[in-house]
């Protein structure tokens, strides 16, 4: 009687911890994954052209001094110019911009604020020749004012 009891005792122990144990899905989403850290100033994204690795910083001071934009108005640039702007950046770092499509064009607001201040992110890519997958990826941040984002060598100080 007495190795039953045991028995019984160290399967419940076993089955209480297998159950608690368990990593439960939460309750709330998790919030989506930054590409960079930024220091609370700016906005920060990472980009990888060939060897070279860069980072593309958009002052949260550039982005404040921008037309003020809500969701119901119209846009302050149309995304065709927007593309303009960050293929002429794109142009600084590559010969040819021609091969290479947007993958990405968007808005989004600045992170840890009160005030819903936007931007735009437009990424784009070498087209895809069917054989390998790019690797290569340029990222650029537009203020709603037309201003790019600064764009340095990643390890500049």
């Amino acid at each position: 009687m007495t190795t039953r009891r045991l028995f019984l005792a160290a399967a419940t122990a076993f089955c209480a911890t297998a159950i608690l144990g368990q990593t439960l899905p939460s309750m709330f989403p998790s919030k989506p994954p930054r590409i960079a850290s930024g220091s609370p100033q700016s906005e920060v994204r990472l980009f990888r052209i060939g060897a070279k690795a860069y980072r593309v910083t958009l002052a949260h001071g550039e982005v404040f001094a921008s037309p003020v934009w809500q969701p119901s108005m119209p846009l302050p640039i149309d995304f065709a110019k927007v593309e303009g702007i960050a293929r002429a950046e794109l142009r600084k770092l590559v010969s040819d911009d021609s091969r290479w499509e947007v993958t990405d064009l968007g808005l989004t607001r600045i992170s840890q604020t009160l005030q819903p201040e936007w931007f735009y992110v437009v990424e784009l890519r070498p087209k895809w020749d069917g054989i390998t997958p790019p690797r290569d990826r340029f990222s650029e941040m537009v203020a709603l004012s037309g201003k790019p984002g600064k764009i340095e060598p990643e390890g500049t100080p």
